[in-house]
């Protein structure tokens, strides 16, 4: 399995620096061109080891790299919505992988009914990226 695959993208990377998570990972999103400023490359890569021992770089700019294991660290095993004040409903965490489409599915869903909250991605990093980023928005964690 590709590196990329098991990272959350760049794209969602970004929007979850954006939303202020924290940039403290196993692997980062380095701007490849802050590496060799004499170059016109300016492309993003992957890399490894702490912000901070990164030479040559300015490390405000590195991005957190998500592993799988980091996001799934970092998702709740439940959460709670509001729906009808004053009752709280409790949605419980599932993770699929669909066979025909081959995408990973990321869902709180209700223990006493069909109703859930549902990301999807192509891989299982961006799919739980995904959900980390709607229960953010949402004042969900």
């Amino acid at each position: 399995m590709k590196l990329e695959q098991q990272v959350v993208s760049l794209e969602l990377a970004k929007k979850m620096k954006e939303l202020g998570f924290e940039q403290e990972s196993y692997l980062y999103w380095v701007n490849v061109k802050s590496m060799q400023p004499q170059s016109d490359v300016n492309f993003w890569g992957i890399w490894r080891g702490m912000k901070d021992e990164i030479l040559g770089v300015d490390v405000s700019k590195n991005i957190s790299a998500y592993t799988v294991a980091e996001l799934g660290e970092m998702l709740p095993a439940e959460v709670w919505l509001l729906n009808e004040p004053p009752f709280k409903k409790q949605y419980l965490l599932t993770i699929n992988r669909y066979t025909k489409s081959n995408d990973w599915s990321v869902s709180y869903v209700r223990k006493d009914d069909q109703d859930f909250i549902d990301e999807r991605a192509k891989t299982e990093a961006d799919a739980r990226a995904k959900m980390l980023i709607y229960l953010k928005e949402n004042n969900l964690i």
